[in-house]
């Protein structure tokens, strides 16, 4: 005959170093060692029998795309809503995203462009990237008239964000003034210290979310010093990613 505490389980079955749950010495399950020293207050199986659940481990905040984010050709020159602009041999100007904003809309599922003859203003919403149901708008960085769209971007809309200054720029516009257009836009430079203080806006914005969801600290995961993680746009699910999207490129 197998021995046995009272109202516990055969001894034999256990080894001499283990201890049995509490909820196996009670009888509720048929066999499980206690691996937690008998801090019930942290196991999974003592929270679901109790019907409870486990406090939910805060959540790494992933990096930030780095290759596109930091890329600021010398040959343009940059608005404030993260598009640029480039001076072509015709004397029109073309238009598209720059680096950082490319980064965050990669996975853009569609692009909307004014139609030819549209009149852009300076500073003003011109362009929609799109994923799935939510849409982030672009401000132009200036003031013309759409003499022409990039097609391509009608069937491959992911180029906007893969190749932002060349395949994938926006449109082309006629200003009356080109020198007097681009007059206060900022250069290369320039560009990446405002991408730089975006960044972290945006890092600030995503950890605050972060620490909405886990009720526990978060520590810095970007690109300041953290283990990256999965997609900033996955852990945030996109409605909050592209809330924060469109308020550091609106």
């Amino acid at each position: 005959m197998h021995s046995r505490d009272r109202n516990g389980p055969p001894r034999n079955l256990i080894p001499d170093d283990s201890y049995p749950c509490v909820w196996m010495t009670a009888g509720q399950v048929a066999y499980k060692l206690c691996d937690r020293d008998f801090r019930c207050e942290d196991c999974p199986l003592d929270a679901a029998l109790r019907g409870q659940a486990l406090p939910r481990p805060a959540e790494p905040i992933p990096a930030l795309p780095e290759a596109p984010t930091r890329e600021f050709p010398e040959d343009r020159l940059y608005g404030p809503g993260h598009t640029w602009a480039g001076v072509l041999d015709d004397g029109h100007v073309r238009v598209g995203l720059d680096g950082f904003a490319a980064g965050l809309l990669q996975h853009a599922s569609g692009v909307i462009l004014p139609a030819p003859g549209s009149a852009l203003e300076q500073g003003r919403a011109a362009f929609w990237v799109t994923d799935g149901t939510f849409t982030v708008a672009l401000r132009s960085p200036v003031a013309g008239i759409v003499v022409r769209r990039n097609h391509r971007l009608r069937d491959h809309p992911a180029l906007a964000a893969e190749s932002p200054y060349s395949e994938g720029w926006l449109v082309e516009l006629e200003c009356d003034d080109v020198g007097s257009a681009v007059s206060r836009l900022e250069g290369a430079v320039a560009a990446q210290e405002r991408a730089g203080a975006d960044h972290a806006r945006l890092r600030d914005a995503a950890l605050e979310e972060a620490r909405k969801d886990s009720g526990a600290a978060v520590g810095p995961t970007l690109q300041d010093g953290g283990e990256p993680s999965q997609d900033l746009r996955t852990v945030l699910q996109p409605a909050r990613y592209y809330g924060l999207v469109s308020r550091i490129l609106g």
